[in-house]
């Protein structure tokens, strides 16, 4: 079959066009100063892992067992499912605004703009799996089988991606609200139903995966998955590779015939989708951040007007007013809380270990709260010429900004650090040093992340220049953090071990060593933000 009896010549010259225009983007990126550094961190980052994968001997590189085989499905399954309702919402199918304005108007029939859209997206998957199979290699079989399931099943998770969307928006026209309801009550009573009967019996949490997946229900849905774990995993060409590689492509198969047969009414709920995501867009460039959603502000509740403090205590009052009335900021606080109080249910039944559930809240309130919560720089860089403007100092700016998501993030650790003493997971001693160090390091958590907002500012878009400096600023903010939590870990040593040496008592030099380190590391931190914030023009914001 040829290409034109596929796509029409014009559509198959734009997807070459639009790859070079990543190409010579992305090149563009690298002669600049920043690209380099970027460019720099990213080789280099990618140097080490490639060291890493290829320096491992074969015995230390062993195909998983059968019974983690079902726990990968298990795992792509539930991935797949958190995706889900934001692609329900989307209506599966998301077109540029420039294609929108460009291709609809233009004399394409309906199943060749699908055909293109799923030919564009099958070539970014191919790109994605040249970088995926490097990390999946050293726990696959040979590498063809690697490289062959990475792609196929990335595949069918986008392709599956679109043939919800669409089925949502097929729904959403046939079915009246309360159906909409009733499914959407239904679909959640059957899942609850089916982790009740696996934890139910369960007496641990590897117990509990296999009671759930050894129901039937379970096993139908995990067997797409579980093609793509066999694919991966496959050692030889006949009949592993050919048998599970085979089914797996004929999964991708239909789930394009089913698109390209679901082609109703799509072009309406693209241009909506397609809308959506350039108000995103603009928003997320306003913001410096990819990790949050828009929503919407509501309510009419204001917080109680703080002291001036040098201008810090307005600027303080409006950030306080936008997060409470915000959806993004509750979303935040729920989901952080969700996930601890979780752990502390799991502990309580006996599923989990009550020894390690203070680490899992830790790593909920340290790593995933403070790119939650953004009410801070990293909401407000759109509006830095206001800031500039305003007859107030850095230090205050600074202050006024990180004052509400420090103080949230210092409420939830005293809140959490109650419970777990209340649940006997900690002992008292160590629930006064928490509470000690919820300040400290609050203030360095958010004042790293809003140093390198500031110094190393970018414009988010689609490809190219955005991507790279994304990524590459994601890369230098995690290096960053890791270098100024490794600075407060050696004056935390340093002043306890001296207090150590003078007292002799351990337990005050480790509560005011660390008090006292992480104060340090974290005035470190405002004084960069301070720096950065004057150094920082408006127009480096746009």
């Amino acid at each position: 079959m040829s290409r034109e009896a596929v796509l029409p010549p014009a559509l198959w010259h734009l997807l070459g066009l639009q790859w070079q225009s990543q190409a010579r983007s992305a090149w563009r990126g690298l002669q600049t100063g920043r690209g380099q550094l970027y460019g720099a961190i990213m080789i280099g980052l990618a140097g080490l892992f490639l060291y890493a994968v290829l320096s491992r001997d074969a015995e230390s590189s062993q195909p998983l067992a059968s019974d983690m085989r079902v726990y990968a499905a298990l795992g792509l399954f539930l991935f797949w499912v958190l995706w889900l309702p934001a692609v329900a919402r989307g209506g599966g199918l998301r077109f540029d605004r420039a294609e929108t304005d460009q291709l609809f108007p233009s004399p394409f029939h309906r199943r060749e703009l699908l055909l293109y859209h799923i030919i564009q997206s099958t070539l970014g998957t191919a790109l994605l799996s040249l970088v995926a199979f490097w990390v999946v290699l050293p726990v696959g079989g040979t590498a063809v089988a690697v490289l062959l399931g990475v792609f196929l099943g990335l595949s069918m998770f986008s392709l599956s991606f679109m043939l919800v969307g669409m089925l949502a928006t097929c729904a959403a026209f046939a079915l009246s609200r309360r159906a909409r309801t009733a499914l959407t009550v239904g679909a959640v009573w059957g899942v609850g139903l089916g982790l009740y009967l696996a934890w139910s019996s369960a007496t641990s949490i590897d117990g509990a995966l296999q009671g759930l997946s050894t129901l039937g229900p379970v096993q139908v849905l995990l067997f797409p998955f579980r093609m793509i774990v066999e694919t991966v995993l496959a050692e030889r060409v006949l009949p592993d590779l050919l048998l599970w590689g085979g089914g797996l492509l004929c999964v991708d198969a239909l789930l394009v015939f089913a698109i390209v047969a679901l082609d109703a009414d799509f072009m309406e709920r693209s241009l909506a989708a397609g809308e959506r995501d350039f108000a995103r867009l603009k928003q997320l460039r306003r913001q410096q951040s990819a990790f949050i959603i828009v929503g919407k502000v509501r309510g009419r509740w204001r917080p109680p007007s703080p002291p001036y403090l040098a201008g810090a205590g307005p600027i303080a009052w409006r950030q306080a007013v936008l997060a409470v009335r915000s959806e993004l900021f509750w979303n935040a606080v729920a989901m952080v809380s969700t996930v601890s109080i979780g752990f502390i249910v799991l502990a309580r039944t006996g599923v989990m270990p009550s020894a390690i559930v203070p680490g899992m809240v830790a790593v909920a309130l340290v790593l995933l709260f403070p790119a939650m919560l953004q009410s801070d720089f990293r909401s407000d860089l759109g509006r830095l010429d206001v800031l500039k403007s305003l007859p107030v100092g850095a230090s205050a700016v600074v202050a006024g900004q990180l004052a509400v998501p420090v103080a949230v993030g210092v409420a939830l650790w005293w809140v959490f650090a109650i419970l777990l003493v209340m649940m006997g997971m900690i002992p008292p001693r160590l629930f006064w040093l928490v509470c000690a160090l919820a300040l400290p390091v609050n203030v360095y958590l958010f004042a790293v992340e809003n140093l390198f907002c500031l110094a190393f500012p970018f414009t988010i878009t689609r490809g190219g220049v955005g991507q790279l400096h994304q990524q590459g600023r994601a890369a230098m903010v995690a290096i960053g953090k890791m270098l100024v939590g490794l600075l407060g870990v050696m004056l935390t040593a340093a002043i306890g071990g001296a207090l150590w040496w003078f007292t002799g008592a351990p337990m005050l030099a480790v509560i005011v060593g660390a008090v006292v380190g992480m104060s340090l590391v974290a005035g470190l931190a405002v004084a960069g933000c301070e720096w950065a914030y004057e150094r920082l023009e408006p127009t480096q914001s746009e």
